[in-house]
């Protein structure tokens, strides 16, 4: 990333989570109207393959689900969010209430969202169920929450993700239920290296997000 006189310019590489890209294209967009003259490339993986970009300085920074072992890194933490269940609009019609208990989606063919490597959501929602004494159905794990809403869409199962996954607009044939009898809270943050220089552009960029945070 280059400085001049005239102000900000140059590319800033980030890498962004899937099921948190929702924070992204606005502030993208808000951002690029202020500066113009800063593009960006955008990057996705779980967490742990963009941790492992980043400390091989393939990305400026990173946008990703903790838990991650932090010490390397220097972070902005992002709002937490809460977890909630999806299932097939069909099946959810067997459902009166909005809610469901862990020990109904214990009994479902789930899909969950696991990382390549490393602790993740996947070891925070087995651990709630172990808890209660629940042997989930897992029928299918991966990385890419696309891959689980197209699976839940044709009614392969259920799943369990961050609330936030659903804001993109072109999920259709599939129903959210809050759980009724457990908070499972997703946290998440931006991060970036400590030992590397921070570019005025970068560190704008990180101002920019942290002022737009909970508008």
């Amino acid at each position: 990333m280059k400085e001049t006189g005239e102000g900000l310019k140059g590319q800033l590489t980030v890498g962004c989570v899937k099921t948190l890209f929702s924070h992204v294209p606005q502030r993208i967009k808000s951002f690029r109207e202020k500066y113009p003259n800063v593009t960006f490339e955008l990057r996705e993986g779980d967490s742990y393959l963009l941790a492992e970009q980043l400390n091989n300085r393939n990305i400026d920074l990173a946008i990703v689900r903790l838990p991650l072992d932090m010490e390397p890194y220097s972070s902005l933490f992002l709002p937490e969010e809460n977890y909630v269940a999806i299932m097939p609009e069909q099946w959810a019609k067997s459902y009166e209430s909005e809610t469901i208990t862990m020990n109904e989606l214990a009994n479902l063919p789930l899909l969950l969202l696991r990382r390549i490597s490393g602790v993740g959501q996947y070891e925070l929602i087995m651990d709630k169920f172990e808890k209660r004494g629940l042997t989930p159905n897992i029928v299918t794990v991966c990385p890419d929450v696309d891959m689980i809403l197209e699976l839940v869409n044709v009614e392969v199962g259920a799943s369990i993700v961050p609330a936030s996954t659903l804001k993109k607009h072109f999920i259709t044939g599939i129903k959210s239920f809050a759980i009724e009898d457990e908070t499972i809270i997703s946290k998440s943050a931006i991060i970036w290296l400590k030992d590397r220089y921070v570019s005025k552009s970068k560190q704008r960029f990180i101002e920019y997000f942290d002022e737009s945070i909970g508008k």
